[in-house]
């Protein structure tokens, strides 16, 4: 199907002007277009490709062109498409391998989940909780023995928002 509609094309690029007999045919609610009467007695549009103003190809003067169009904004849609999910799942990567760095290194950066932190930090010395509406925030309190000193990771339903 396709080769006779790419034949009717291509034999009107070499001519200035071309003429092809076409069928439109209605196969489950789509519009096909074949060389042969799709029932008997059907009579062919005229399919007539002159050479684009622009000299960019071939301009069709009917529904075959706008049909072509339609197919070739879809698959550049369908290119956007899978580069955008490209682009996210190495953005998810990427982030993974910046969590995992974190941790081996032992420390903490904004992003993190509560297992995260557990597992650059280990478990807190003590945990603050408050909730309101918005959610649940914690402060986590990391204080080693006898110090004085200690640090502190925020957390906002249960994702860190902050450190000190």
């Amino acid at each position: 199907m396709k080769g006779i509609l790419m034949t009717v094309l291509v034999s009107g690029l070499g001519s200035v002007s071309a003429m092809a007999q076409v069928y439109t045919c209605e196969v489950n609610d789509r519009r096909i277009f074949q060389s042969t009467p799709c029932a008997v007695g059907d009579a062919p549009m005229e399919l007539q490709i002159t050479p684009a103003a622009t000299g960019d190809g071939p301009r069709m003067n009917t529904g075959v062109g706008d049909y072509l169009q339609t197919l070739k904004a879809r698959r550049q849609q369908d290119r956007d498409y899978r580069d955008r999910m490209a682009d996210e799942a190495s953005q998810r990567r990427q982030w993974r391998e910046k969590i995992e760095r974190a941790i081996q290194r032992r420390q903490v950066i904004v992003g993190m989940t509560e297992d995260q932190v557990r597992r650059a930090w280990g478990q807190p010395t003590e945990v603050n909780r408050s909730t309101s509406r918005s959610g649940a925030t914690e402060q986590w309190v990391y204080r080693e023995k006898d110090a004085a000193k200690a640090d502190y990771v925020y957390l906002e339903n249960g994702t860190v928002s902050g450190t000190n």
